[in-house]
């Protein structure tokens, strides 16, 4: 299901007057490529999109064609991506993490290759920060770095929630800061300023819901949106507001969330129009579409 308009309020001489749906454009082919699901995209700093498709590491070309440099070793499941940068070298690395194994791709030579660093463990989640690459480490409480600007070396410390013992299940980057999501709590880190311990919890920065579904968090208007998740319950739709969580679902769209079969297959996406910024749920087992317009605040169903 794709969504098929947003509402906008017309205002005349000042004064509301009523809600019209405008139509959305919909979706166009850009590529197709063939055995195996999208798992994972990224854009790099030169404006290339690479993507994982199965088992295979991908150029979507600006044409529509496609060029495989590689592959992994695994054929299904979520697949995380991040971009470091030198500015010194003018060089860039891309890190690979399937929930398996690590791969690194260098865009200057289109070459991908596994990461083998004998203090690297195995993780479903990165993000570049700090000069560093940042990693979740499966079916643990805690995370790993790299080495500064180099995601083949991995550094033996690791870091563990501080105020929650719930496995780290994904990690997000927002504002200079560094959310540490579990599935029941969430924890913002920073940067310390010191090389050999280099991140640190920001004071309190503890927030008591975490994340029904890693595939929902995404950024939008500088804050994290994501499906929420908590001993008391789950299915609420947050969005971060400094460090306050704000509840931007209602009980229909919740009640709509809670009734599908299963959020595994959740695929979360954010894109502006015209002004507008949507984060939209395809919930893709479903086959339904849930959209937010955080300029009207209003939520539309397809």
């Amino acid at each position: 299901a794709l969504p098929i308009c947003f509402p906008v309020t017309i205002t005349k001489n000042g004064s509301k007057s009523g809600i019209i749906l405008i139509s959305t454009e919909g979706l166009r082919l850009i590529s197709s490529i063939p055995d195996g699901n999208m798992r994972g995209m990224i854009t790099s700093a030169q404006n290339r999109l690479f993507v994982v498709i199965g088992n295979k590491f991908c150029e979507i070309l600006q044409n529509g064609e496609y060029e495989i440099f590689g592959y992994i070793k695994t054929q299904f499941g979520f697949v995380s991506m991040a971009e470091s940068f030198s500015t010194k070298t003018n060089t860039t690395q891309i890190m690979i993490v399937d929930g398996q194994y690590g791969y690194i791709f260098e865009p200057e030579n289109n070459h991908i290759y596994l990461i083998d660093h004998e203090l690297y463990q195995s993780g479903t989640h990165v993000v570049f920060y700090g000069g560093r690459f940042v990693q979740n480490v499966v079916g643990k409480n805690s995370f790993i770095y790299s080495a500064l600007l180099d995601a083949s070396t991995w550094i033996g410390d690791e870091y563990s929630g501080e105020a929650n013992a719930d496995e780290v299940v994904a990690i997000t980057t927002v504002n200079n800061e560094l959310w540490i999501f579990g599935d029941k709590s969430c924890e913002i880190w920073g940067n310390s300023g010191d090389d050999e311990d280099p991140l640190q919890r920001l004071g309190n920065a503890f927030i008591n819901i975490g994340v029904k579904s890693i595939n929902s968090i995404c950024v939008a208007n500088n804050n994290i949106v994501w499906l929420g998740s908590n001993s008391t319950g789950d299915n609420i739709v947050w969005m971060s507001n400094s460090l306050i969580p704000q509840r931007i679902s209602n009980h229909n769209i919740e009640y709509i969330i809670g009734s599908m079969s299963s959020v595994e297959n959740l695929h979360c996406y954010v894109y502006q129009r015209e002004g507008h910024i949507f984060y939209v749920m395809n919930f893709l087992d479903a086959d339904r579409t849930i959209v937010y317009d955080f300029t009207t605040q209003m939520w539309v169903l397809s």
